[in-house]
């Protein structure tokens, strides 16, 4: 299962303005543009070095993101945003596909499962091989839950 193309479009505008915000806040990529759109043409890594900033201190920086709202977002926008704040950052198993969600299991002392939807594609396409170990941070999104 997948988001629906109203749900994708909002985590495509609301996620990579996080990001890049963080990103031109902390200097991580210099000389990077710093628009929404900035988080698709970076590596990977580069990518994950500011997901990892960002989720090092993320209720600060979410609450300081709202406060100043660069991007002129709406209310519900800055909702959505907000709720991250309860995002789980961490390694998961991925453990099984089922057909309305994958089952992510927390690596941890206290394993704890969560039902995974993805963004584009389906995560069985993406990962066909379970389990598997994946680090990731998992964000609330309208009632369900995704992944970065």
């Amino acid at each position: 299962m997948k988001l629906s193309p109203s749900d994708k479009e909002l985590y495509y505008k609301l996620y990579p303005s996080l990001m890049a915000w963080v990103n031109n806040k902390f200097k991580i990529i210099p000389d990077c543009e710093t628009s929404q759109n900035f988080i698709h043409d970076i590596d990977h890594h580069e990518r994950m070095e500011i997901r990892d900033k960002m989720f090092d201190n993320k209720r600060n920086l979410i609450t300081e993101y709202i406060r100043l709202n660069p991007d002129d977002l709406l209310l519900h926008e800055l909702s959505i945003i907000k709720s991250w704040e309860n995002a789980i950052f961490g390694e998961f198993f991925i453990f099984r596909h089922l057909k309305k969600y994958t089952v992510f299991i927390k690596s941890s002392d206290k394993p704890k499962a969560y039902g995974v939807i993805g963004i584009e594609t389906a995560l069985n396409d993406l990962v066909p091989d379970t389990p598997s170990l994946v680090k990731t941070a998992l964000l609330p999104l309208n009632g369900q839950i995704i992944y970065d």
